[in-house]
């Protein structure tokens, strides 16, 4: 185990679940999303069911995050790309 990774047990993601259903409902979000600095799920709490949160293979969460945000910004400008 190299000595900057991070150790996280069970009774800390339940108080960490508890906090991101506070800012669920706080932001009036439909989900949150915990993620590691290098792009990996950590938990996730609200709903989630219809999200893949499976990365493509070789990439992180991060890089599908990135995708999606772009995605949502280009449409929102009414800009026609792909993203590949």
């Amino acid at each position: 185990m190299n000595s900057s990774d991070l150790v996280i047990y069970e009774d800390q993601i339940e108080e960490i679940d508890k906090a991101l259903i506070k800012l669920i409902k706080g932001a009036e979000a439909k989900c949150a999303l915990l993620v590691d600095k290098d792009g990996y799920l950590i938990t996730r709490q609200g709903f989630t069911h219809s999200l893949d949160t499976t990365p493509p293979p070789r990439k992180s969460l991060a890089w599908w995050a990135n995708l999606n945000l772009a995605s949502f910004f280009t449409r929102a400008k009414g800009i026609t790309s792909t993203f590949v």
